[in-house]
C-alpha cells in the first residue's frame, strides 16, 4: 500500500522548483528590449500629413501678403484759361499784322513814313508770335486728349519766351506810338487800319505780360503747399 503523503511532498518540490524558473524567465522577458525595438522598427512609419491645397479645400482661402498699390496721381488736366489767351494771341497776330500790312491795299495810299524798318521788324515779331501761339495750342491740344501722356512744355522755356515776346511787342508799340503819329481819318483811311493794328500790338504786350506773370509763380514750387 503506497503512503499518501509521499506523493504530495513530491509535488510541492515540483512546484517550489518551477516557481523560481518562471520568475526568472519574466525577469528576462521585461529587461531585455529586443522584442519591442524589432517590432517598432519593422512596422512602417506612417505618411506625414499633406499640406492643405486649394483644389482639397476650397472654403478655406490661403491668407497671403500683398502689399498695397503705390497710390497713382491722375493726370492733371490743362488750364483753359491759357488755351483761351494763347487763341486770342493768335488771332491778335493776325489781327496787327493784317491790318497794318492791309493799309495801303485799302486806301491806295503808299506807306506814309520815311523809315519802314519798325514796320518790318512789328512783321517779323508778329509772325513769331503766331507760330508760337499755335504751337501753344497744339501742345494743349495733345494733352487734352491723350489722357495725361503728351508732355507739357517746360515752364522755364515758356517763361523765356513769353518774356521775350512781352519785351519785343512793348517796343515795338511804344516805337510805333512814337515814331508814327497818325491822327484817324487822314490819308483815305489809311491811319484806321494802321492803329487798329497797334490796338493788336497793344493786346499782345499786355497778353505776353500776363502770361510771362503766370508762367513766373506757377513755376515758384517752393511757394505753394504740396499735398
Amino acid at each position: 500500500m503506497k503512503n499518501p503523503f509521499v506523493n504530495d511532498e513530491k509535488t510541492q518540490q515540483d512546484v517550489e522548483n518551477v516557481a523560481p524558473v518562471a520568475k526568472d524567465s519574466q525577469k528576462e522577458e521585461t529587461s531585455s528590449p529586443v522584442a519591442p525595438v524589432a517590432a517598432t522598427s519593422s512596422s512602417p512609419s506612417p505618411p506625414p500629413p499633406l499640406p492643405p491645397s486649394s483644389s482639397s479645400s476650397p472654403s478655406t482661402p490661403i491668407k497671403e501678403e500683398q502689399q498695397p498699390p503705390s497710390p497713382t496721381v491722375p493726370p492733371h488736366k490743362p488750364n483753359k484759361g491759357r488755351l483761351l489767351v494763347r487763341f486770342w494771341q493768335a488771332i491778335a497776330a493776325v489781327g496787327a499784322f493784317g491790318f497794318q500790312i492791309g493799309a495801303t491795299p485799302y486806301s491806295g495810299v503808299p506807306f506814309i513814313f520815311d523809315d519802314a524798318k519798325l514796320q518790318y521788324y512789328t512783321y517779323a515779331i508778329d509772325l513769331v508770335s503766331f507760330l508760337w501761339a499755335l504751337f501753344m495750342i497744339f501742345v494743349y491740344l495733345t494733352r487734352r486728349f491723350s489722357m495725361g501722356k503728351a508732355g507739357k512744355v517746360k515752364r522755364p522755356i515758356a517763361f523765356a519766351v513769353d518774356t521775350a515776346l512781352a519785351a519785343l511787342f512793348g517796343v515795338a508799340s511804344f516805337y510805333q506810338f512814337a515814331r508814327y503819329p497818325c491822327p484817324p481819318g487822314e490819308e483815305n483811311g489809311w491811319c484806321h487800319f494802321h492803329n487798329t493794328g497797334r490796338f493788336f500790338l497793344v493786346s499782345l504786350f499786355l497778353s505776353y505780360t500776363i502770361m510771362m506773370c503766370w508762367d513766373l509763380f506757377g513755376g515758384c514750387t517752393c511757394l505753394r503747399k504740396k499735398n
